[in-house]
C-alpha cells in the first residue's frame, strides 16, 4: 500500500481559509500512476478546500476535567469584573440603559430593536431590571397554544436568572403576556413558525422538553442580545461578523447551539459590556468595549 500526506491553503468565496489538515489516503501503488486517480484526487482537494462545510479543522475535544477547570475560570473572573465595577461604579444611582441595536447581515434584511434596562450596585453584586412583554400572533396560533408558547417562555426565567447569579448579577427578569404587563421596556414575538429567531422575534421548533428546551436556549441567547453582546458563530451573511472559533470559545452563550445549562457561560468580554454603564471611567481607564447604540443614565 501506499500512503499520500497532502496539506493545503486555499481562498474560497472572498474568505481565506488554512486548512491543517494532515489527510492520509491509502491505496494500491499501482493506482498512484494512473492519470484519471491523480486527476480525481487532487479534484476531490480542491472541492473540499473551497467548501463552506470545512472552513477550520475542530481541535481534539477537551476533557470534562478541562471543560470544569475552564468554567470555573471563567465564572471567576466574572465575579471579579463586577466586584471591580462596583467598586468604581460613580455613585449609588439607579443606571437606566437604552440599547437599540439592527441587523444587517442577512440580504435585503435589517432587524433592529430597543430595550431598557436598570442596572445599579447592590450589597455583593450588580442588578439588572427589565420587563418583557410577550406576544403572539392571534391570527396564527390557536389560542391554547399561544397560552402554552408563554407558559413555556416564563419557565425559562429561573433558568437565566440562575447562569447571570454565577456572576454576582441578580437579574430580575419579568416575560409576562403583553396583555399582563404595563410599561414594558422591550415586546418579543413569539412564533410557531419555523424560522430564525432575533431579539424581538423567537421562533419554536420543537416542543418544550425542560432544562435542555431549544426555547430556552434561544431566550437566553436572544436576552443576551438585549444587554449588548453580539453573535459570535460563523454565519456566510455575516462576513464582518468577529468569529470566535469553538476550540477557544467552548463554552459561550453567544455561539449557536446550547449545550445544556452547566455547558454554557457569559465570558469576562460579555460581562465587561453588560455591566459598564455603571462603572464608565473605570471601564474606559480598562479599555472595555462600548457597544454601538448603547447609550444611559443616572435616574
Amino acid at each position: 500500500m501506499a500512503q499520500l500526506f497532502f496539506s493545503y491553503v486555499t481562498k474560497g468565496k472572498g474568505k481565506s481559509y488554512e486548512i491543517d489538515a494532515s489527510c492520509l489516503i491509502c491505496y494500491p501503488e499501482n493506482m498512484l500512476t494512473s492519470p484519471l486517480v491523480s486527476i480525481l484526487l487532487v479534484s476531490s482537494i480542491i472541492l473540499a478546500a473551497c467548501s463552506d462545510e470545512i472552513p477550520f479543522t475542530p481541535s481534539p475535544k477537551k476533557t470534562v476535567e478541562e471543560y470544569r477547570f475552564e468554567r470555573e475560570q471563567v465564572r471567576s473572573e466574572n465575579k471579579t469584573l463586577v466586584t471591580s465595577c462596583t467598586e468604581n461604579a460613580l455613585s449609588s444611582h439607579v443606571i437606566e440603559v437604552d440599547y437599540n441595536s439592527s441587523s444587517p447581515c442577512r440580504p435585503g434584511v435589517v432587524r433592529s430593536s430597543s430595550v431598557k434596562y436598570q442596572l445599579f450596585s447592590r450589597s455583593g453584586g450588580i442588578s439588572i431590571e427589565t420587563k418583557i412583554a410577550l406576544a403572539v400572533p392571534s391570527r396564527l396560533t390557536p389560542e391554547s397554544r399561544a397560552t402554552e408558547m408563554i407558559d413555556q417562555t416564563k419557565a425559562c426565567v429561573p433558568l437565566i436568572r440562575e447562569v447571570f447569579s454565577r456572576y454576582k448579577i441578580d437579574f430580575k427578569l419579568i416575560l409576562e403576556k403583553a396583555s399582563d404587563i404595563t410599561n414594558a421596556d422591550h415586546q418579543i414575538i413569539l412564533s410557531d413558525e419555523p424560522g430564525i429567531s432575533y431579539s424581538d422575534e423567537w421562533h419554536f421548533k420543537e416542543p418544550f422538553k425542560g432544562d435542555d428546551s431549544e426555547i430556552c436556549g434561544t431566550a437566553i441567547h436572544e436576552i443576551s442580545h438585549l444587554l449588548g453582546l453580539d453573535d459570535e458563530y460563523k454565519d456566510k451573511n455575516c462576513p464582518d461578523r468577529k468569529y470566535i472559533s469553538d476550540a477557544i470559545n467552548p463554552i459561550s452563550i453567544m455561539k449557536s447551539g446550547h449545550a445544556g445549562w452547566e455547558g454554557i457561560d457569559h465570558y469576562p468580554r460579555h460581562i465587561k459590556t453588560i455591566v459598564q454603564p455603571l462603572c464608565p471611567v473605570y471601564a474606559a481607564e480598562k479599555g472595555w468595549e462600548v457597544p454601538v447604540g448603547l447609550q444611559y443614565r443616572a435616574l
